[in-house]
């Protein structure tokens, strides 16, 4: 064919692809096969999210779903029901036409490969790499919504490549559904079918041609998304979700300061305390460069030829089928150094579809740097690299004989420079079973701002602590109801040891464990690293979280207490005392009070005031009688000291009535109070012989003595005059 020569189909083109397509199905049904005769999940899981978009399906034809908002992204769902209906609800069948609808990926291929190339033979080879690129074979496979997305970019692919040749009002019909179909399957990738709008702008159509098909397209693309927005916000009574919930969540547990950049569940997530995306914000405050370091892993995730998986595994798939050993050489970086190659070819031939195809794969790789570090998560991009790459190949054949050298090596050495780097970074940032990112928190020495403590527990050492600013608890001495108490903790080993040691921080109110952390040191955040592989002289840094569920009394001082242990051989539990500073069962790391800051109790009825005591303390009331005084008090601001009460009894020869000090509420130390929380004190007094007396109160610190500063002579407040008479 001629370079210039215009799209057309002809019987033989399309009797190849179709070719290529049995043999993309039929090497997919031999993997589907080889699943089933080894009970590798051929009937999904029960708890995975396969199992879900199956059951969503049977759910739909038998009218019991959907029931809620979309939580899970309801394309697959509906695409299963479709193919359930035709099929008879059989499972196998249902699998064969997926494979096939698989298969038809090959087209889509085939043909951008050929508006690329020029070449029927550039789109044959694409459709056979697509078909024989074993990771293609084996999501081909899946009830994921992976392969289904990846069908529609290439085909997206397809047509935006055939607007190329000619402006077609029927090809952006087309384009706006299947980008709306897109967004049904897979919102975090849909953005990239909105990109060949760009092109158009780069194109220059005329700006009433522009503006006529981008509403058409988003017209087109509103219309296919439009359902399930609508019933989205039916059946929640009026939220606004374009079409699943799936996301925030998703998003946190992908970035969080203990993430590994894959589905797990970790402290931060275990105990978040706020909105996902202000939980993120404040993980990010906290360790910025922990967080460079997870995006820097999951973009070598991205770019490296391992293919991790959660409920669906590719390797544990290859390990049971001979076909997938054959092929398993051929891997993702296999498609990224041609690739990139070819992207760097298209700044020299045709800087449009440099935008267009540069904005695909970087909103592909941003979206699997932002998200799970998954190989499903990137799968979709292997269809523009695939495009790319064998323009590429195919550039590189014809016309080999009249490159020069020269030239070309100065147009393609950047380029060569930057996919050496993208290709070998994996390999330093995946190594080893800790691997170097995202970096884990040590020092040299225990930070300025933190409060040492040396306890010691066998062979590991809490050298101290810190409060962290973005949770306040630790530092006000109280905690809101269902939120989180957090601090970092410093640990080191004095001399190098085999043990895995394990710890517990608990919430513990009068004997009762109502919340806690158990965890291995060190296994907090990814990647862990136990004491058995640690060095003296090094202190290990890790936050932890602690969230106060409710049932926990309130307004009452409880207790933080961290302990160690480990376990035996046999898998039993051995509790490791604290050996100095002292020795005991477990450190009391700080003592704490949980508040319902949206359930505060009504003052007290006594007679009001407002009595200020060092700008920490305010006295809002009092009453005062021969058997009692009556107190109610309230923090002005968070009282960072404990402070005792004085009670002054004189009688008229100035001689004080002994009266015991201590704390003004007797089971909540001042330090535990939160501001404009009412608490209320009674204080007996004793028997007091006929007279006149004057009663006085005061506050002072309990650690020194000082006394509060108050608009009272001394510093010491009357209260009144007691006049006991005679019975």
């Amino acid at each position: 064919m001629t370079p210039n020569q215009p799209f057309k189909l002809t019987y033989r083109a399309i009797t190849i692809v179709v070719l290529i397509m049995l043999v993309a199905f039929a090497l997919r049904t031999v993997l589907l096969f080889d699943r089933a005769a080894a009970g590798n999940r051929f009937i999904p899981e029960p708890g995975s999210d396969q199992a879900r978009y199956y059951e969503y399906a049977l759910g739909f034809l038998d009218g019991s779903w959907p029931n809620e908002a979309y939580w899970f992204h309801p394309l697959p769902s509906y695409v299963f029901a479709g193919l359930l209906a035709l099929t008879n609800q059989s499972l196998v069948g249902m699998r064969l036409i997926l494979v096939w609808l698989d298969a038809l990926t090959c087209a889509a291929m085939a043909g951008a490969a050929w508006l690329m190339t020029r070449r029927l033979w550039g789109g044959w080879l694409a459709a056979t790499i697509y078909a024989i690129y074993p990771v293609s074979i084996f999501y081909g496979t899946t009830l994921l919504i992976a392969p289904l997305a990846t069908g529609l970019v290439a085909w997206i692919g397809f047509f935006t490549l055939w607007q190329g040749e000619r402006l077609s009002w029927w090809r952006t019909v087309v384009l706006g559904l299947l980008s709306g179909a897109l967004a049904a399957g897979r919102m975090n990738i849909a953005p990239i079918a909105a990109i060949w709008l760009i092109w158009l702008a780069l194109s220059r159509p005329g700006w009433r041609r522009f503006l006529g098909h981008v509403l058409l397209w988003g017209v087109m693309t509103a219309a296919v998304i439009a359902p399930f927005t609508a019933w989205n916000y039916y059946i929640t009574g009026g939220d606004f979700i374009p079409v699943a919930q799936t996301g925030p969540k998703e998003i946190y547990m992908a970035n969080n300061r203990d993430a590994g950049g894959l589905y797990a569940s970790d402290i931060a997530l275990e105990n978040v305390d706020t909105n996902f995306w202000n939980a993120l914000w404040r993980d990010i405050e906290v360790a910025p460069v922990r967080f460079i370091g997870l995006l820097g892993r999951k973009f070598a995730l991205f770019w490296g030829a391992s293919e991790p998986g959660n409920n669906i595994d590719y390797t544990e798939t290859a390990a049971i089928s001979p076909l997938l050993q054959v092929l398993y050489p051929f891997n993702f970086v296999w498609l990224v150094i041609p690739g990139l190659l070819g992207l760097a070819m298209l700044w020299y031939r045709d800087k449009r579809w440099f935008v267009y195809f540069g904005l695909v794969i970087l909103w592909m790789a941003f979206s699997g740097t932002v998200t799970y570090g998954y190989s499903r998560t990137r799968y979709p991009a292997v269809v523009p690299l695939m495009m790319l790459g064998i323009a590429f190949l195919v550039q590189l054949a014809v016309s080999w004989q009249h490159i020069n050298w020269q030239h070309t090596a100065k147009r393609y050495a950047l380029p060569v420079i930057i996919t050496v780097g993208i290709v070998l970074f994996p390999l330093w940032a995946l190594a080893g079973e800790a691997p170097p990112l995202p970096p884990k928190r040590t020092y040299s020495e225990l930070p300025a701002d933190a409060i040492a403590v040396n306890a010691t527990f066998d062979g590991v050492t809490l050298v101290g602590w810190r409060p962290i600013e973005q949770w306040p608890a630790a530092s006000q001495g109280w905690v809101a109801v269902t939120r989180a108490y957090t601090v970092e903790l410093f640990w080191e080993v004095p001399a190098p040891t085999e043990e895995e040691y394990q710890f517990y921080l608990a919430y513990i109110d009068e004997g009762t464990r109502y919340a806690a952390v158990d965890r291995a040191i060190g296994s907090i955040s990814y990647p862990p690293l136990y004491t058995s592989d640690w060095e003296p002289g090094t202190l290990h840094g890790e936050i932890v979280s602690v969230r106060v569920p409710r049932g926990v009394p309130l307004a009452h001082a409880g207790q933080m207490i961290l302990g160690v242990y480990r376990f035996d051989r046999q898998g039993l539990i051995h509790n490791v005392p604290m050996s100095s500073p002292v020795e005991q069962a477990n450190l009391l790391l700080q003592q704490i009070a949980v508040y319902d800051p949206k359930d505060i109790p009504a003052a007290p009825g006594l007679p009001t005031t407002e009595i200020d005591f060092g700008g920490q303390i305010a006295l809002k009331g009092y009453a005062l009688s021969e058997e009692a005084i009556e107190l109610y008090w309230e923090a002005i601001q968070d009282v960072t000291q404990d402070v005792s009460l004085f009670v002054h009894i004189v009688n008229e020869a100035g001689d004080m009535i002994p009266m015991q000090d201590g704390p003004p509420i007797a089971d909540l130390p001042t330090s535990n109070w939160m501001p404009g929380y009412p608490l209320e004190q009674t204080i007996l007094l004793p028997q007091l012989a006929h007279g006149v007396y004057e009663v006085y109160i005061g506050l002072y610190r309990t650690e020194d003595g000082q006394r509060l500063a108050v608009d009272a002579p001394d510093y010491r407040l009357s209260l009144g005059t007691l006049a006991i008479t005679a019975d």
